[in-house]
């Protein structure tokens, strides 16, 4: 997932929601089985790994057990495995897909570049995606992973390149794609021609049958904004065997996207300020045959609520997570039938750092980075919220995936005892 802007210009240009869960496909391995635990160090951490803080009881029956590094294969008593500690290197920005065997593929922010870390080995390995130009005050940085996993196992990342720093700030320079390849990763590159689109930024990537399916933000405003500013939202393809590019919204941010059974997109994402009629998150849906978007306000919903995370279930229907503008506090809703149900209550805190997915029974899984209030995972699949706070640390990001058994993966930054520590957890099956 992807990190909070500062400034009202990056408010109004950047996406800042992660990034975007991907449902697993078919399954390779037994419902029930579990992938081997991997170890918790990557081959560049330090070999001590910490303890997180005691999380507490949320509002679900079970209190949260302390998470132990080291965590064995066996699920504790609630199901779950850790979470685990993985690395103590800075990592930011973190985005999460599973596969069918339900291991682990990500996204993060390191420096000034992109990397992918998997534990598919039964250990956590990491490669490096993207190398920035420029040094010094020159330096550019790559920010806002996205991670993208097809059914056939091959992969996309996604992320926007920040220039150097200006009189105004460290604007965006492009938007770039790698793909997995061979076992290693493309050299990433600009996605067709993009002449005549500026300042292109905050990526939301998704895959199907080889088609890449890409929302992003173009433009950023260097001056006050009035209701005559245009930031649009974009989608581009390469389904018909060339990439084409169309406009979702003339203003919009933070995008997230899903894709349903039909392979058509579906997107969540923010009207920041009062540009567009009846402030609120909009929801667009893509038609067959490259149609214009239909786009519509997604009711209950506010100017400064923030996306967390969009789902589209088996059925179709899309389940859309946010938090609360005048909270602290998470929403979720469903569109059934064409009509939006009313936002029901699923954490008693929020953030700007999440993400939701949603498993084969319709019911949605979300985890939100809540800064000073940690990290929480959130659940209807009892038939009502219940939630548990995974850990006491500061919160920085997270985000979460669900496999084909049913299983949330989650992945979270924390800070404590001063450093950024990564840690991996996995929750019970259906």
């Amino acid at each position: 997932m992807r990190s909070l802007p500062v400034g009202l210009a990056v408010l109004l240009a950047f996406s800042c929601g992660s990034a975007q869960p991907t449902e697993a496909p078919s399954p390779s391995v037994p419902p029930d089985s579990l992938p081997p635990v991997p170890s918790t160090t990557d081959r560049v951490a330090s070999p001590d790994a910490p303890t997180l803080p005691p999380a507490t009881a949320g509002p679900s029956p079970t209190a949260a057990a302390r998470p132990t590094p080291g965590f064995g294969p066996t699920p504790g008593p609630d199901g779950w495995i850790g979470p685990t500690f993985v690395s103590d290197r800075p990592y930011y920005d973190v985005s999460l897909a599973v596969d069918g065997g339900g291991y682990a593929h990500a996204a993060a922010g390191l420096s000034d570049a992109i990397f992918y870390l998997t534990n598919t080995s039964g250990s956590w390995t990491r490669d490096r995606v993207s190398s920035p130009p420029g040094s010094g005050a020159n330096q550019r940085t790559d920010v806002e992973p996205d991670i993208a996993i097809d059914v056939d196992g091959s992969m996309a990342i996604s992320f926007h390149r920040l220039g150097p720093e200006d009189t105004f700030g460290r604007f965006p320079t492009g938007i770039f794609l790698a793909t997995s390849e061979g076992g290693g990763w493309s050299a990433p590159a600009t996605p067709g021609d993009m002449e005549g689109i500026f300042f292109a930024n905050s990526t939301s990537v998704q895959l199907r049958d080889g088609v890449v399916h890409l929302v992003y933000v173009e433009g950023i405003p260097f001056d006050v904004v009035d209701e005559d500013s245009t930031f649009p939202l974009r989608y581009r393809t390469d389904s018909g065997g060339s990439w084409s590019d169309v406009e979702i919204a003339p203003v919009g941010g933070q995008p997230e996207l899903q894709l349903d059974n039909d392979g058509l997109p579906h997107i969540l994402f923010a009207v920041i300020g009062a540009l567009l009629p009846g402030d609120g998150l909009r929801y667009a849906r893509g038609a067959a045959g490259g149609a214009p978007f239909d786009v519509e306000l997604v009711p209950g919903s506010s100017s400064f609520d923030y996306p967390l995370g969009l789902a589209v279930d088996q059925a179709g229907q899309p389940q859309a997570v946010w938090s609360l503008e005048e909270g602290p506090g998470v929403v979720h809703a469903v569109r059934e039938a064409g009509d939006w149900s009313s936002a029901e209550p699923a954490l008693a805190v929020g953030g700007v750092n999440g993400g939701a997915a949603v498993d084969a029974s319709g019911a949605i899984h979300i985890v939100v980075a809540a800064g000073d209030d940690g990290v929480w995972y959130a659940t209807n699949r009892g038939g009502n919220f219940a939630a548990r706070q995974l850990s006491a640390g500061r919160g920085l990001s997270a985000d979460i995936a669900v496999d084909a058994a049913g299983r949330p993966h989650i992945l979270l930054i924390v800070r404590q005892s001063g450093t950024r520590q990564l840690w991996y957890g996995i929750g019970p099956s259906n």
